[in-house]
């Protein structure tokens, strides 16, 4: 398997600057177009310095899937803001894109140095900690930038908190609720490396806090609820119900050190595990949901996660029924082909 080549835009961010730190890009699931963000490295023409800013912009479902067609974004608004910090998701409503910045910008004598390790001796052993210092005297922003305009309809501040994955946003009258696993601090402190050899004896998991920021774009108030001692992350939700009030979400929760694949409820807080787990050996990461074509059932569908089977290092892909959280099946790969952690991966229908 081979890749077909890098893809070539023509538009107005080629020429502003490289980009980093791109978000994980959500689909809108009605029209089929493609949002994210990132870090534009910006040069100021007035004193040649670096002036980083966020640009969050989208990619049209009309846009050419021919190979080596360029590809027009569109861009939404640009962000300034002193201190950029990497954003890995975003939320969407009908409206609305809802982007999270933390307070942990990027650092930059970090970054060069280890880049610079890397090119010298082939070794990749940074970690988010390198590039991004924590800086929790800032708070925690959140934006609601309106899709269609860019304009920032409205602007939160809140108490600090890092995360990695928001589970689902929606619209409730003037009210945008936003579902989001919350650490009190960045959790990350591993080489990368561990995560694709799979050496994770020393780095048996752990999850965040899930928690509800409702955001009132009338009032300008926000307020938080959370889900104490729910130790969870790497959510997914049924594409169905993607930017409209959910109920349920599937991800991994630490279970006294071990990962477990669990169901969560959101109105009763109850948490379906996968009961046939063997978890003094198989080691779950992200799943993928792929509902049942013509059901309306939320649950309706199963369940997907690569498992690394801890003693052989060998992996594994397991099926679990979605309602019910109890095993379908599991697909074997090679003996001696190792699938990475930490992967996010989609279900692409043949």
């Amino acid at each position: 398997m081979d890749t077909f080549g890098k893809v070539p835009f023509d538009d107005e961010l080629v020429e502003g600057g490289p980009l980093i730190f791109h978000a994980e890009p959500h689909v809108d699931k009605t029209t089929g177009e493609w949002v994210t963000c990132a870090i534009q490295l910006r040069i100021s023409p007035e004193d040649m310095g670096l002036k980083p800013e966020y640009v969050v912009f989208s990619v049209e479902p009309d846009c050419s899937k021919e190979l080596g067609a360029p590809v027009k974004r569109r861009l939404i608004r640009r962000i300034s803001t002193e201190y950029p910090a990497p954003v890995h998701t975003i939320g969407l409503t009908e409206k609305y894109i809802v982007m999270i910045q933390i307070p942990y910008p990027l650092n930059w004598d970090g970054m060069l140095n280890a880049e610079a390790k890397w090119l010298m001796n082939g070794v990749y052993e940074g970690n988010l900690n390198d590039y991004n210092t924590w800086e929790p005297e800032r708070g925690t922003t959140i934006r609601i930038i309106n899709r269609e305009t860019g304009e920032e309809t409205g602007v939160f501040q809140t108490d600090p908190f890092f995360f990695f994955h928001v589970i689902n946003s929606f619209e409730e009258g003037d009210i945008v609720n936003l579902d989001v696993v919350c650490y009190n601090e960045p959790p990350v402190g591993f080489p990368l490396r561990q995560a694709r050899s799979g050496d994770v004896e020393d780095w048996r998991g752990g999850g965040g806090e899930v928690r509800r920021f409702a955001m009132d774009l009338r009032t300008g108030e926000c307020t938080c609820t959370g889900w104490p001692d729910n130790c969870f992350d790497e959510p997914k939700i049924n594409p169905k119900v993607d930017g409209v009030r959910q109920r349920f979400s599937w991800g991994v929760i630490d279970d006294n050190g071990m990962l477990r694949l669990t169901k969560q409820d959101h109105e009763t807080h109850e948490v379906f595990k996968w009961e046939g787990q063997d978890v003094t050996r198989e080691l779950p990461w992200q799943p993928v949901f792929v509902p049942e074509p013509y059901s309306d059932k939320e649950d309706a569908g199963v369940v997907m996660s690569f498992v690394r089977d801890q003693p052989t290092g060998n992996s594994f892909c397991i099926v679990l029924d979605a309602a019910t959280m109890t095993e379908k099946a599991r697909i074997h790969f090679p003996e001696g082909h190792h699938i990475p952690l930490h992967g996010h991966g989609t279900f692409i229908r043949a």
